[in-house]
């Protein structure tokens, strides 16, 4: 067992090590793919510290010494955006259809850094209403913010009522095991129950038995309203439609584009990291 767990927290450590991010112990253990404790993990983390296979500064834990000093580098700036995101995160939780407003990507781990940073969001919206949210949302960023994606990128838009993630590998499970709640912790406890697979990769991370609850949308708006009928049904197919034709003629030039466009899904990442990552983490693992 204790060979085991040395050689997963190699396999985690390594996972992170293409983002150059070190891991804080208690980070360590919620992205183990082997059930542990806080006990074995410092004996193991410990012994690996003395072997000098890893290192360790300040609490954080990485397969190189230089991670460790980008990340203590970029402490204040993380906690600086996190409390950036989360105002920013307050004032789209009152654009019309969204229900739940997530910080994620990078800051959602603590791991943005220099002048390449962003503020990522993972939406939920009522039913069949994802893309009028997105079309709302993203016509404020043009008009408002010049097209600003630095504090106000909407990656992704999931509707309330289809929470379970088609895809399912390390990836997927990361983003969704790092959300951090802006606005409506209920809705993301739903999506963790409804991804409940994410243990299959993260065993010691807890989701709730008990069955998704139906949660009634806290609010409904003048605009949602008046958009709530036949009105509102043309005006989302027709949005759907115009994001898919536009993201058809971009993903051709891309070669690691990434799109879930349905009535569900709005994703839309022309340059997803997904397949680069795990490829990394899986020719770590081999050597």
């Amino acid at each position: 067992m204790e060979r085991q767990l040395k050689s997963e927290i190699l396999k985690t450590l390594g996972y992170f090590s293409y983002f150059e991010h070190p891991l804080k112990k208690e980070e360590i253990l919620s992205y183990l793919a082997v059930k542990t404790n806080n006990y074995e993990l410092s004996n193991a983390l410990n012994e690996l510290v003395k072997e000098n296979t890893i290192h360790e500064g300040k609490g954080y834990f990485a397969q190189d010494k230089r991670y460790i000093e980008l990340r203590i580098a970029n402490e204040k700036l993380n906690t600086r955006l996190l409390y950036l995101g989360k105002i920013i995160g307050q004032f789209i939780r009152i654009f019309p259809f969204v229900k739940g407003v997530y910080i994620s990507g990078s800051l959602s781990k603590l791991g943005a850094k220099g002048k390449d940073y962003d503020i990522d969001y993972f939406i939920i919206a009522s039913p069949n209403r994802i893309w009028t949210a997105k079309l709302f949302l993203m016509a404020f960023k043009k008009l408002f913010l010049l097209n600003s994606k630095r504090f106000f990128c909407i990656n992704f838009i999931r509707s309330q009522n289809y929470l379970k993630m088609d895809k399912r590998n390390i990836f997927i499970a990361t983003e969704i095991s790092s959300l951090v709640t802006v606005y409506n912790a209920d809705l993301l406890t739903n999506l963790k129950k409804q991804n409940a697979w994410v243990q299959d990769f993260f065993p010691n991370i807890e989701i709730p038995n008990s069955p998704p609850e139906k949660i009634k949308s806290p609010r409904t708006g003048v605009v949602e309203w008046l958009l709530n009928g036949q009105l509102g049904d043309k005006l989302e197919n027709r949005v759907m439609q115009l994001y898919s034709n536009r993201t058809k003629r971009e993903i051709k030039k891309q070669k690691s584009a990434y799109t879930e466009i349905t009535k569900s899904s709005a994703a839309i990442f022309l340059h997803s990291p997904e397949e680069s990552v795990i490829d990394h983490y899986y020719k770590n693992i081999k050597s």
